[in-house]
């Protein structure tokens, strides 16, 4: 509860450490990192009991020295995936909003309802894509948060993406709760 959850850049060469950072937060999913920024978040313990989720703290630090350029906090809960462009850097957490924090300002640009639980999300340029327990698999702009495209899942309630999907060329791929294997055009859904 004290924080001191810590990000590290190691030498691909050597593993020695190039710079470390211990944040207030207590534990960290794993990095995005878009161009000479890295973006980090995770839990930390705010000054009221939260119902439903708790705080998230997200940092933007630049790449080769550690330092901090923004933070952004929020009672979103922890943190289930983190992907970032030039524009925005979105994750979705614990309350299973999908948000879209400014990434030279640090501020909330957008925050969207996903229907239900959301495991994890991906994204691929401009696109983000994660799928709810709701059997809805979403496509977001990135910018903006606006739908592009949703796909129901078919095989009843609760058939939704087990992690998160994978995109390989035009196709997006992901495994479902039933055990289905399924291919979506990644542009139209």
């Amino acid at each position: 509860p004290q924080g001191r959850a810590r990000v590290f850049a190691l030498s691909a060469a050597s593993g020695e450490p190039i710079w470390e950072f211990e944040t207030e937060n207590y534990a960290l999913q794993t990095p995005a990192k878009f161009q000479n920024s890295l973006y980090v978040g995770g839990g930390f313990q705010g000054p009221e009991k939260v119902e439903q989720g708790g705080y998230v703290r997200i940092y933007a630090l630049d790449a080769a020295s550690g330092s901090v350029r923004w933070a952004y906090e929020a009672i979103d809960g922890f943190p289930k995936g983190l992907y970032a462009t030039e524009q925005v850097v979105v994750f979705v957490g614990y309350q299973d909003f999908a948000t879209g924090v400014d990434a030279q300002t640090g501020e909330q640009r957008w925050r969207r309802d996903t229907g239900n639980w959301v495991p994890t999300l991906m994204g691929d340029e401009e696109l983000v894509y994660l799928g709810s327990a709701n059997t809805i698999v979403h496509a977001l702009r990135a910018a903006d948060g606006e739908p592009v495209w949703h796909f129901n899942i078919p095989g009843g309630s609760f058939n939704y993406l087990l992690g998160a999907p994978v995109r390989h060329e035009d196709n997006l791929y992901f495994l479902t709760q039933h055990g289905d294997v399924l291919a979506l055009d990644a542009r139209t859904g």
